[in-house]
Formats: C-alpha cells, sequence, structure tokens
C-alpha cells in the first residue's frame, strides 16, 4: 500500500485475505495528495451507543465515503431493495441489498462527526486557533458498496446499480463503473480543503474510530456481536458467535435515541424484556424464540439473541427463480397459518407478518418458523401504540407495510383479524410470486377497488375457492374478513356457519378453510394423523373434523369417534422422540382422574378416553376427551372486565385448584389458554387439559409460562429450589386477576424484576377493580391479590382451600346484588361483551312517551352499574349526574364514567344489540329512524341536532309536556320545578346509534377544538359542506 501512514489508518488488521485483497484496491484508488484520507477495518458507536462496523471510510475533495466491500462473484441482478446472486460456483442467492443498512449507517456516522467538530470548535475558539466557518462544515458522508471480485457482472437495474462499483480496468466486465470514479469525483458545491481535512474531519473521525486502539466486538453474555445486517423496525440486527459452544445467531438490539423522553425509553427496553417473556411462553417448532435475553458489555441495553437456523432462509430472499409445486404452496401457508394461530392462542401477536419474518426451509421437507418477533405484544384489544397505515412513506417500501391491515393494530382492534389479513397478504404472496403492491397508497387502493387482495389480477393460476378465500381474508373491513372465511368454509364443507359467539383464532379458521379446499393439491392420502384432510379417516374409527392447532410435542385434531358418535380430541406426536413426553402426560391425566373418583369436580379435567395409540404413518396419539372449542384465553380477549363473569369463572378456577392440589399431580402450566370452555345450552363450565409438564424435574424451575410464572422461584428466592404448590397457586391467582382487571401482576413501576426489589409489593389499588361496584368487594379484592401474589411465598395463602375460602367470603360481600344463574354469553368478535339478561320490565304494547322510552331503554342497556346502562341514563339525562351535551366526544364521556375510552367506543356495536331483544323498543326505535331520516332528507340532506327535535317528538310525548330540549348546568328545567327536562338530543344520540349499528347511514358533522356535533348528513359528501361554507364567509 503506497499511501504515505498519514493518509491511511488501518485501525485494525483483518483477518482475512479476501478482505485484505479488497482493501488493498481501494487504496490504490485512492490518490496520495491532499485532501484524501482513508480509515479501513474499524468500530464506532453512535449517538444511542450503538456498536457499527466500517470496512472502508474515504475523505474526498467533496464529500465523506463509506464504503462496504464485498468479494462476491457471480451474476448480480436486482432493484435497490434486493440482489439476486447466480454464484460463479453455480449456486443462487437472494440478499438484501448492502446499501440500505450501509446507508442507515452512514447516517449514524454523520451524528457523531457532528458532536466531535462541535468540540472541536469550542477548543479552537477558546486557544485562539484563526479558523473559518467553511473548516466546521460537515460534509456529506456517503454510502457506495465496492464489488472487488474478480467474476464480477451486473444486470442490476438502474436503481439497483446506483452507487454500486466493481473493480478498476474491468468495466467491461463487470457492467459497472470502477471504485476509483467515486472516489475520485470532483469537489462539488462544498470543496473540502487539505487545511479542513487535517485540522478538523482527520481529528474528529480519529476520536470517533479510536485510531490508536484496536478494533472491539461488543460481547452479549458469550455472544460476540458482528456485523450490522440491517435496521428494522427500532432495532438493530447483528450477526453473532457463540465461539464456546460454536453457534451462530442473530441479535436484535433496540436502536434508542439518546435524546429520547425517559418514560418512552423505559417503555422501549420494557418492551424488550415483556418480548422475551412473552415469546418463552411459546414452545413451538413454526415459532422463532429468543435464546437469550441480556446485556451488552456493561451497559444497561438489553438484546434479544435468536438462534441462527441452518438451511432456513427468509421467504423473501428465496431465489426468485424458484417455482414451488402446488403442494409446497399450500403446505407453507398452512404451516404459516398454524404457527401464527398457536401464537393467538397463548395471547400473543406479532404485529408486522411479512416475508422477511417467515424462515423457509425446503429440504428434505417444508419447514416454517415465525421470526422478527421484535415488535410482539399481547393479543389484548384495550391498549396499543400502533395506527392505522401511515401512508407519509409512499415512496419507501419496506418489506413490511404492504402486509399489514389498513386499519393497524391500534386500541380497540381485534389484533387477530388484523394478522388474518397479513396471514391472507402472506398467501397472497406466495401464490403470486410478488408483493400485493410496491406501496401503501397502492395497497389502499387496490383493497378499495377489489375488497381485498384478488389473485385474479395477478398471473397466478388457482383454484377459484383459493382465489375467493384470499379474498376474504384480506377484506379491507375487519369485520367481514372471518364473517366471509368462515362462510367459503361452511360451503365447502356443506354444514351451516357457526354460531358460536367467541371462536378459534381467525387465522385458525382460514387454515381450516385452506385445508378443505386444497385437499386435490396434496399428493397424500389424507390417512397420515398429522396432515389430515379434513372429513378424511384415520384407522376406521375417527374421522378428521377439525385441526385445532400444534403444540411443542403433538399437533391437536377434533376427530369424531365411531366407537360412540362423540366428539374427542387426538393428540398426535410430531415425532417419535415426543413419544415419552406423551406416555408422561397420559400417567398424569390417569392418576389426576384415578384420584377425583366420582366427584364432581373431575368434570373439570380433561379425560384420557383410551389408552396411547399406536397410529398409521407411525404416529403415536392420545385420545382425550373434548374441552370446548374456545378457551378462556379466547374470552379474556373479547371481553372486558366483568364482575358476574369473573364470580362465575373463579369459582370454578378455586374448586380445579382445590382438587388438583388434594390429587398431588402438578400442572406447571395453568394459564388462560389452558382452560377450555365447555358448553352445553346455557351453561358453561372451565376444563384443565395439556398436562404435559406435570411430569418434567421439579428442580427444573424454569419450564412453563413466564407470564403465568412464579418470578420468586424461577430466580430461586427464598431459598426455594424446586417446583412447589405455592408456585401453582401463583399460576392461579394471575389468572384470576386477568380475570379481575385483564392485567398481570406488576411490582413497583413494572420495569424491574420483582425478585431483584428489596419490596417485591403488588402495585394494586382498589380503584384498579373498576368492573366491581361494591367498594367493600374492591378493597377485598385487593388485599386478596397482594396476598395471592406476594414475593415471600410465606405471605401467601397456605393451601389451595384457605385461598377459595378467602375468595368465596368476598363474594358474600355483595350477596344483596342480584346475581344470574350463568354468566353472560360471551359476544362475537371483535364486539364486546353482551350483558347478562336485564331485569325483567312490564312490557308495553307501544312505547309513546318518554318516560316509558326512558324506561324500556334504560332496563335494556345491561345491568346495574354497568358502563353501558350509566352511558344511557346519562345520555339522557335521567342519570345523578349531568351531561351537559349527549353528543360529547369518548375521551369526556369516559372520564364521566370512569372507563377506558375505547369501552364507549364499543358501544355503537353493542347496544343496538341489547335493545333488539324488546319487541317495543325495537318498533319505537324504527319509528324514530324513519322520522329523523326523512326530517334530514327533507332538509337538503343536512340538518342541525336542534331542527330534529321534531322529528323526535312528532314520536315520543313529553310526559310533563316540557318544552325545555336541553339540560341547564344544574339539571333542572326553567321552570325551578326541580324535575329534570326531556332532553329531546339525548333520545337523537341513541337513535344515531340505532341507525348507524351496521353501516354509516346518518354522517355527524363536529366542528371546533372540542369537536362538537353541528349537524348530520345524508351522505358522506355533504359532511364538507360546512367547512367549505367557513371557509367562503371567511374570504
Amino acid at each position: 500500500m503506497s499511501t504515505p501512514e498519514k493518509r491511511f489508518r488501518e485501525v485494525s488488521k483483518s483477518e482475512f485475505p479476501h478482505e485484505r485483497e479488497g482493501l488493498g484496491l481501494l487504496v490504490a484508488a485512492v490518490p496520495n495528495t491532499a485532501p484524501y484520507r482513508v480509515w479501513t477495518n474499524f468500530s464506532f458507536t453512535d449517538d444511542q451507543g450503538q456498536w457499527h462496523e466500517v470496512d472502508a471510510l474515504v475523505v474526498g475533495r467533496g464529500r465523506i465515503h463509506m464504503v462496504e466491500l464485498k468479494s462476491w462473484n457471480g451474476v448480480f441482478s436486482g432493484s435497490e431493495h434486493q440482489i439476486d446472486i447466480a454464484w460463479a460456483n453455480g449456486g443462487r442467492a437472494q440478499k438484501r441489498h448492502p446499501n440500505y443498512t450501509t446507508r442507515k449507517k452512514a447516517q449514524k456516522f454523520v451524528g457523531r462527526l457532528h458532536r466531535e467538530i462541535d468540540e472541536i470548535r469550542r477548543h479552537a475558539d477558546a486557544i485562539g486557533i484563526p479558523m473559518s466557518p467553511q473548516d466546521y462544515y460537515v460534509p456529506w458522508v456517503q454510502e457506495c458498496l465496492f464489488l472487488h471480485g474478480d467474476r464480477v457482472h451486473s444486470r442490476l437495474s438502474e436503481s439497483g446499480a446506483h452507487n454500486v462499483f466493481g473493480r478498476d480496468g474491468m468495466e467491461s466486465q463487470t457492467n459497472l463503473p470502477g471504485i476509483a470514479e467515486r472516489l475520485t469525483e470532483g469537489p462539488g458545491k462544498h470543496p473540502i480543503t487539505e487545511k479542513r481535512s487535517r485540522d478538523v474531519l482527520a481529528i474528529a473521525i480519529d476520536n470517533i474510530v479510536g485510531a490508536n486502539l484496536p478494533a472491539r466486538r461488543p460481547k452479549v453474555g458469550d455472544w460476540d456481536l458482528q456485523e450490522v445486517i440491517e435496521n428494522d423496525d427500532g432495532f438493530i440486527l447483528r450477526s453473532a458467535r457463540n465461539s464456546l459452544q460454536g453457534q451462530n445467531g442473530v441479535a436484535y438490539i433496540p436502536d434508542i435515541p439518546a435524546n429520547l423522553d425517559p418514560s418512552e425509553k423505559r417503555r422501549r427496553e420494557k418492551q424488550v424484556v415483556d418480548t422475551f417473556r412473552l415469546l418463552e411462553s411459546l414452545n413451538s417448532d413454526g415459532i422463532d424464540r429468543p435464546v437469550m435475553l441480556s446485556k451488552i458489555d456493561d451497559t444497561d441495553t438489553h438484546v434479544l439473541i435468536y438462534q441462527a437456523h441452518e438451511g432456513f432462509e427468509s421467504l423473501d430472499l428465496l431465489p426468485p427463480s424458484l417455482e414451488l409445486t402446488a403442494e409446497q404452496q399450500v403446505e407453507l401457508i398452512l404451516q404459516i397459518a398454524d404457527a401464527v394461530a398457536y401464537a393467538h392462542s397463548n395471547n400473543v401477536v406479532h404485529r408486522r407478518l411479512a416475508p422477511a419474518a417467515v424462515l423457509v426451509r425446503l429440504r428434505p421437507e417444508i419447514g416454517v418458523k415465525i421470526s422478527r418477533w421484535s415488535t410482539v405484544s399481547s393479543a389484548d384489544t384495550r391498549t396499543s401504540t400502533a395506527t392505522r397505515l401511515s401512508t407519509s412513506t409512499a415512496g419507501a417500501y419496506d418489506g413490511f407495510s404492504v402486509f399489514l391491515p389498513p386499519e393497524g393494530f391500534g386500541a380497540g382492534t381485534d389484533r387477530r383479524l388484523g394478522e388474518l389479513f397479513s396471514v391472507g397478504a402472506l398467501a397472497y404472496y406466495v401464490f403470486a410470486g410478488k408483493t400485493p403492491a410496491n406501496d401503501v397508497p397502492r395497497l389502499l387502493d387496490r383493497l378499495r377497488t377489489d375488497r381485498g387482495l384478488d389473485l385474479a389480477a395477478s398471473n397466478a393460476t388457482v383454484e377459484e375457492d383459493i382465489r375467493q378465500l384470499v379474498l376474504a381474508a384480506t377484506d379491507p373491513n375487519p369485520g367481514k374478513r372471518l364473517e366471509r372465511v368462515e362462510a367459503l368454509l361452511a360451503r365447502r364443507k356443506g354444514r351451516r356457519k357457526s354460531r358460536s359467539q367467541i371462536k378459534d383464532s381467525p387465522v385458525a379458521v382460514l387454515a381450516e378453510a385452506m385445508r378443505a379446499i386444497t385437499e386435490e393439491r396434496r399428493s397424500d392420502d389424507g390417512t397420515d394423523p398429522l396432515n389430515p384432510t379434513i372429513g378424511g379417516r384415520i384407522t376406521e374409527r375417527f374421522t378428521v373434523e377439525k385441526v385445532l392447532g400444534v403444540g411443542s410435542t403433538a399437533r391437536g385434531l377434533q376427530v369424531l369417534d365411531a366407537e360412540d358418535d362423540k366428539i374427542r380430541v387426538l393428540k398426535v406426536g410430531l415425532s417419535p422422540d415426543k413419544t415419552p413426553s406423551l406416555r408422561a402426560e397420559a400417567d398424569a391425566i390417569r392418576e389426576v382422574n384415578r384420584a377425583l373418583g366420582t366427584a364432581r369436580v373431575r368434570r373439570h379435567f380433561v379425560d384420557l378416553v383410551d389408552e396411547p395409540l399406536e397410529l398409521p404413518h407411525g404416529r403415536f396419539g392420545l385420545l382425550l376427551s373434548d374441552c370446548g372449542t374456545y378457551t378462556l384465553a379466547d374470552m379474556l380477549q373479547l371481553i372486558g372486565p366483568d364482575e358476574e363473569n369473573f364470580w362465575f369463572f373463579a369459582e370454578q378456577l378455586m374448586d380445579i385448584l382445590v382438587a388438583l392440589e388434594s390429587t398431588g399431580v402438578v400442572h406447571r402450566d395453568v394459564k388462560p389458554s389452558n382452560l377450555g370452555i365447555v358448553t352445553a345450552g346455557n351453561k358453561r363450565r372451565l376444563m384443565l387439559f395439556d398436562f404435559s409438564l406435570a411430569a418434567a424435574p421439579l428442580d427444573d424451575v424454569s419450564v412453563g409460562s413466564p407470564l403465568y410464572q412464579d418470578p420468586f422461584l424461577v430466580a430461586r428466592v427464598g431459598g426455594r429450589t424446586h417446583f412447589d404448590s405455592a408456585a401453582e397457586r401463583y399460576s392461579v391467582a394471575v389468572v384470576l386477576l386477568e380475570l379481575a382487571d385483564r392485567t398481570h401482576p406488576t411490582y413497583g413501576d413494572g420495569g424491574e424484576n420483582p425478585a431483584t426489589m428489596k419490596d417485591p409489593s403488588l402495585t394494586l389499588a382498589a380503584a384498579d377493580l373498576g368492573a366491581f361496584s361494591l367498594p367493600e368487594q374492591r378493597e377485598a379484592l385487593a388485599a386478596f391479590f397482594r396476598k395471592a401474589l406476594a414475593g415471600d411465598h410465606a405471605k401467601r395463602f397456605v393451601t389451595a382451600e384457605e385461598m377459595r375460602a378467602e375468595l368465596l367470603s368476598i363474594r358474600k360481600l355483595g350477596a344483596s346484588a342480584p346475581v344470574p344463574a350463568t354468566p353472560p354469553p360471551p359476544p362475537t368478535p371483535p364486539a364486546p361483551p353482551t350483558p347478562p339478561t336485564p331485569e325483567p320490565v312490564t312490557l308495553r304494547a307501544e312505547i309513546t312517551s318518554f318516560a316509558t322510552f326512558a324506561d324500556e331503554i334504560v332496563a335494556y342497556s345491561g345491568t346495574k352499574g354497568t358502563h353501558s346502562r350509566r352511558y344511557v341514563q346519562h345520555v339522557l339525562g335521567v342519570a345523578d349526574t349531568v351531561v351537559p351535551d349527549p353528543f360529547i366526544t369518548a375521551s369526556p364521556f369516559a372520564k364521566i364514567l370512569g372507563c377506558s375510552t375505547p369501552r364507549i367506543h364499543q358501544f355503537p356495536k353493542e347496544l343496538p344489540r341489547l335493545w333488539a331483544e324488546s319487541e317495543p323498543l325495537t318498533r319505537v326505535l324504527g319509528a324514530l329512524r324513519d322520522a329523523v331520516r326523512e326530517s334530514v332528507e327533507a332538509a337538503g340532506g343536512i340538518a342541525t341536532p336542534a331542527q330534529l327535535e321534531a322529528a323526535v317528538t312528532g314520536v315520543l310525548c313529553d310526559d310533563a309536556a316540557s318544552s325545555v330540549s336541553t339540560m341547564p348546568a344544574n339539571g333542572v328545567d326553567g321552570g325551578g320545578s326541580g324535575r329534570k327536562p326531556w332532553p329531546r338530543q339525548g333520545v337523537l344520540r341513541l337513535v344515531e346509534l340505532f341507525i348507524n349499528s351496521e353501516t354509516e347511514v346518518l354522517h355527524p358533522i363536529r366542528r371546533g377544538r372540542k369537536w362538537h356535533m353541528v349537524a348530520f348528513a345524508s351522505t358522506d359528501s355533504l359532511t364538507l359542506l360546512p367547512k367549505a361554507l367557513e371557509e367562503a364567509a371567511a374570504e
């Protein structure tokens, strides 16, 4: 290397000959004159403390060049997003364009450069060194890719070849400009002088790269973090190597800005920890789980380490020339759907399902792992920071956005329905061989036009039923997706649609439909129990009704048993090595059933119907009793906290715990997704199943689902070294807390592992239990949970029986309130729960006055004290407190009711369904609807609430003949009679909910900072009229 030492800094010696050769070619292309300088093979930390590795950095005449070197040899094609490589040795590969990651790295470097140059300026000013403002100008840092192999030929697109260079003197072969062309380019508008290069840039860059220090690789435990793979959704992905165990991996490092608000920073850090805890509970071959959560060296930065999977490649990086067979396409989609449905059954959603998040193995057989769980969250629909798809990056393609649901994953959305869209979009990608759209605006345009992703618009050759299924799953209206998929399944299977109000994961329904309509694509005869055909036979005994899902040891099948024509569950081992686990589970179930004998509580436990079975194709299985079509986890996702539901299921759960403790058998994984709900008419009961961990060694305290594990046992606090009954009771207490408040235990501020706290007291106040109407019950329940979930297990309940007795004594505090024999039936997703049947009222043949209307509609808006009933009372002005405007928005109304804002948004769907139970109420609401719509049309298609009051009085008369239509602040009428006036606009507000319960027919128009209701319009186009008139008046 002929460049003098002062212009060339080899920060760290390269270990590899091909790297040294490439660096030699690059240095040779840099003139040995001012102002050029070169640094090679170094690492630097950005403003967030993240490490980045750089192959070469060159100060040129007008800007700085950050060069990524690749010794690849072959024919290169593709775009600015991905490069397709036909290797010189005959192989093929597809890789993400290196310039994307190098661009991110260059941006991080510029941030450091600004900081260092500012420091140099302050020092120079302090000691009086004369410098001009131009000397401190921070140059542009331009990324580029140097393909320095000697057998390179580019067929890259124009955009793909941008900032890509080959060897000098080989331009005719490489079809790329030589690297010297970039490094020696002209100075441009801001020339870099030698003074600026030597006295400012060289000093700043030396400080950044540590030119006198050896390059270092950050470590996470025994893992060495290596090169940056890419930046992904707030995370930096780096390859990792555990040399002690000879393992390769991928590290997910949160990219948290240094100037981020402290509370947001804590939230982001906690998200990483929560992601690890959530994913630990997913024990399935189809889920790529992290193997480690630790911190970088001595920093506070948490890192997730995922294992690299030999033979697997991201779906978007499979060679474009690869053609999947019809059978492979279906198998790939089914495995994706099964893995996602399994996550949903454990209350976990991915939120960024796209080809880049799907790892695929094609040989010796199709294998799938869902990866990139960087934004994992609970399927809980009440909290989220996600929003609808943004079109602000209309020109950008990140490989993810066009696979995400248009409604996003915001609060109040059913996130499982969102992931149904993503799986449907992945199915489109697999069948069509291309993305649904190039960007979000084009995606939204397709969805608006076709009402889904239509394979007919691609070159894919698929059956009509597959086309319709993908269209259904990607319907832009989330409320219609599952309905359309179910309709296809019902038609294919020749049966009526399910009327169950709590359903399987929507993705599980999609998988069942896909299996039903693709039987002809599958080469097997359908007799393999692990890959069954819906409606097919397994031996002469079982007919497959449904594929329930797949776990860590087995796939569950719902089958019809020919011996007694009953529905059973056939649990089929995934491979021969799972047989011992299944035998151990059978032993545990058998022992529970033996110990309970004929006791009534036995009906709450799964039953071993037959001895373990040897099945065709060398499979092994367990035949179990049916534990219901849905689980407690499904109910919790769809129903908000409800007092009556809590007591109904809490008592059953405590019965289960007491009985289990009496048998001496441990379950070790009590959680909502392992508690089935069996329905028989109006009756429901919990059933505990999945005893697969019962035989796990007691000294292995790490097994189980982290969200429901006793964290103090896992950390071996207090000398506890073996799983014990206190840990089982802890799990049940967590489920009870989730039933009561839809939350998990929080200790302190929630940011620290409770096992490390000096005072690990549960953070729970009586006010947090808002679903319970009596203050004394809330206080007692809060004390109950603080004891049941205490950090010191010696301070908890000593036995399950003691715990049950305490809970039942708290229930008796509300004995004066009427409690129905059975809880309310759950709702149809994504609607809120259907409250219990209201207390009896005297049905009237006709409702003609406000008083009778108010009595009837309040009675059919939920039971006493529920948010839905109180909402209607406040709107009508018959509550103890006054709402000055029945049309106020959800947020202030939520404060009045003491509930969440998403709960208010549920009422427009929930209340009309409740009102439909009363025929007189339905008739009068229909009359009010017709009168209001006629009035709006008569007013030219737009009318104010005041103008519509006459429509209300035309149907209902005021019992007191009051002419007052709005509620004064003091809650009494203007005549001083003390009687609350008749709020006609409150009636109008409820009529609006009734009219718009299915589709928006009456379009509200709101204006002003507080979003006041000003008018209703008959068409959406008229909603812009008031604003246009305002603007015209202003002009």
